[in-house]
């Protein structure tokens, strides 16, 4: 009877997880641009307000938590993370597999406990935990159940980045007023300012830099406009 017990004792902690030594493979960043358009819809602004937004962006892939949950305790860590809450991120720069991607908790995020930084989580395409990497032995520790429906696939920037603004500033006779701006790194105060004009007696198209907008009806106060194609 005791030989029985501690087969079946044994067999269920090591059926819950399993340590296995990965490799691990760098995930190549992406390169994102936002826009506050979409091409052919003519938009209205008034004067002072944001005609155009643009935002370059290079991105991983990662993971925002919908809900409050618990990974469960493994024997092989000595302490196993508290609760991760619901709006918790992660960001993943390595890839166990094509499917499986290595997990990082963004260290700003406040949703986090403080306790769950340290710990590296293997997440599969659809957002499924399947276990906890060690990345000082490059082990992976499989759960016995995988924890299904609790994050959501997100793109998470890398770097900061770097913002276009157009503004309208307002109509003199036949000569519309855009102020040009741009932003890096998130710092409220813009690294460049232009004043542009624009005769629209001569074209009611004008160049934004690489965009192309037309002016369809503009006063001192407002603006009706349309990215082109």
């Amino acid at each position: 009877m005791i030989l029985r017990i501690s087969v079946l004792a044994f067999f269920l902690l090591t059926s819950c997880a399993h340590r296995q030594f990965v490799v691990l493979q760098p995930i190549a960043d992406q390169a994102r641009v936002t826009t506050s358009f979409k091409t052919e819809i003519p938009e209205t602004k008034t004067v002072g307000e944001t005609m155009i937004e643009r935002v370059y962006l290079q991105t991983h892939p990662g993971f925002v938590a919908t809900e409050d949950f618990n990974i469960p305790d493994v024997s092989m860590v000595k302490t196993s993370p508290p609760p991760f809450l619901k709006g918790a991120r992660w960001r993943c720069m390595q890839r166990i597999s094509a499917d499986v991607y290595v997990c990082s908790a963004i260290a700003f995020d406040r949703s986090i406990a403080p306790e769950t930084q340290k710990y590296e989580l293997a997440i599969n395409k659809s957002g499924e935990v399947i276990g906890i990497v060690e990345g000082a032995f490059g082990d992976l520790i499989k759960f016995g159940n995988v924890i299904g429906g609790k994050l959501l696939p997100i793109d998470v920037p890398n770097s900061k980045p770097y913002k276009q603004v157009w503004i309208y500033s307002g109509l003199s006779d036949s000569i519309v007023e855009i102020s040009y701006r741009e932003y890096r790194n998130e710092f409220p105060i813009p690294v460049f300012n232009q004043d542009l004009t624009y005769d629209i007696a001569i074209s009611r198209e004008i160049a934004l830099r690489d965009l192309r907008v037309e002016i369809m009806y503009v006063t001192p106060s407002t603006i009706n406009f349309m990215v082109k194609k």
